[in-house]
């Protein structure tokens, strides 16, 4: 055998297409987590809608849920996109006063009551 190396072999890691910083595993960590934590904050969404027949608007949810309304816009939205809700031309009034649109299930309450 010989001492040299084979040159055909390249062990110059920039010449090849590796990502050594964690930056793939950094995201996909982020993806992971942030699909999880919509699922999850979906399905409380979800349940609330077994409760309430009469619908439900974003602050009413959020109070519910007792977080901010801005964490669950996303995922609201999410639910309308995939056809589990649907936006009505009724409004309520929050409790700031503003008009709000009220959201219905539009699949089946299969969910167990909370």
């Amino acid at each position: 055998m010989s001492d040299q190396a084979d040159p055909s072999i390249s062990t110059d890691y920039k010449q090849q297409e590796f990502d050594f910083t964690g930056c793939h595993s950094r995201r996909t960590r982020d993806n992971a987590f942030k699909t999880c934590r919509t699922s999850k904050r979906q399905t409380e969404i979800l349940s609330l809608f077994s409760i309430a027949k009469d619908g439900l608007t974003r602050q009413e949810i959020a109070d519910r849920l007792d977080i901010p309304v801005n964490h669950i816009t996303r995922p609201v939205l999410d639910l309308i996109v995939a056809g589990e809700l649907l936006e009505t031309n009724q409004t309520r009034l929050t409790r700031w006063g503003k008009p709000a649109c009220v959201l219905i299930r539009t699949a089946p309450t299969d969910l167990p009551l909370v």
